[in-house]
């Protein structure tokens, strides 16, 4: 659980950064969760022989569109940031 939250926030962080948005969040999301599932997955894969190469592709295409999701409702639900005025 504590995992998942971690990972939450770490979409909500560049979500907000790179824009609130749907669209934004989505494609953020989408980055994200792939770069972060592959890494992890072929590291496994690489190191023990636990998971099949078929098992790393569906685990890497599962999260990628989960935490695609995730960043398309982030996105959604966020405000969208105001630039202050420049205080002369």
């Amino acid at each position: 659980i504590i995992g998942n939250l971690l990972f939450g926030f770490a979409i909500s962080y560049a979500v907000n950064h790179a824009g609130a948005s749907v669209t934004s969040g989505l494609a953020t999301g989408f980055a994200i969760g792939f770069l972060f599932s592959a890494g992890f997955d072929f590291t496994m894969y690489a190191t023990s022989h636990s998971i099949s190469l078929h098992q790393v592709a569906a685990d890497v295409a599962a999260f990628t569109v989960i935490s695609a999701i995730a960043g398309a409702v982030v996105g959604a639900i966020s405000r969208p940031r105001v630039a202050r005025a420049a205080i002369a």
